[in-house]
């Protein structure tokens, strides 16, 4: 009798060591998926901000451009803005299509 509930005591500590490496195990693939996640926002990040530096500088020099072409340097700044908001509202109303479900999607991916 004595054997059987020492080969239960050892199988429940066996259990009780098991479960608590998978508890570990667990936190720690988390943690490695949340690091690559946030390596992945900040990489994408970085990328954005310099696009839209250089979008920046792009609007600048082409808002100057038209405004010598057409004799009053605001009319190129006016012209410019407009075509930005043009592209805002498109944004307003496709940005679910065009970025939301894609970034969703690799979101997802790198989490699982």
């Amino acid at each position: 009798m004595e054997t059987a509930t020492n080969f239960i005591d050892k199988l429940i500590e066996k259990l009780e060591r098991y479960f608590s490496i998978t508890v570990k195990i667990s936190k720690l693939k988390s943690i490695e998926n949340s690091a690559m996640l946030a390596t992945l926002v900040l990489s994408k990040l970085s990328v954005f901000l310099m696009l839209l530096i250089f979008v920046l500088f792009c609007s600048f020099g082409l808002s100057f451009y038209l405004g010598e072409l057409l004799g009053k340097l605001y009319y190129g700044f006016v012209i410019v803005s407009m075509i930005f908001l043009i592209l805002a509202i498109l944004f307003h109303f496709y940005l679910h299509k065009i970025l939301l479900k894609p970034v969703c999607k690799i979101f997802i991916d790198k989490l699982s």
